[in-house]
């Protein structure tokens, strides 16, 4: 089993909704053995607790890239910037959308 860890601020708008979008599209595509899930850089004992168990790592922009590119367990990781920036998440549909599009190419 792989896990698909998506990386955001807070952990509360954008990771999980990229998490959810991700699920969707592998189900779609009959891939059953990828688990999403999601975290924020505000716990990073959670965070680094996640990292260890991912097989790959999105973050939603190049800033939390760098910020946990020194963590235990991320030197082994491939690590995608989905380039969404924080003010997308006031607009839910649009978020989705965004995901949707930049998920379409990486998720293949």
């Amino acid at each position: 089993m792989k896990l698909y860890l998506f990386v955001c601020g807070a952990g509360e708008k954008r990771s999980p909704v990229a998490a959810n979008v991700a699920r969707e599209m592998l189900q779609e595509r009959g891939i059953d053995d990828v688990f999403t899930d999601y975290a924020g850089l505000g716990n990073f004992d959670l965070l680094k607790k996640k990292i260890r168990l991912a097989s790959r790592i999105y973050v939603m922009e190049e800033i939390i890239k760098e910020t946990i590119r020194d963590f235990p367990g991320v030197n082994d990781k491939e690590i995608y910037c989905l380039g969404v920036p924080s003010g997308l998440s006031n607009h839910p549909e649009s978020l989705e959308a965004k995901l949707r599009e930049i998920l379409a190419e990486l998720l293949k």
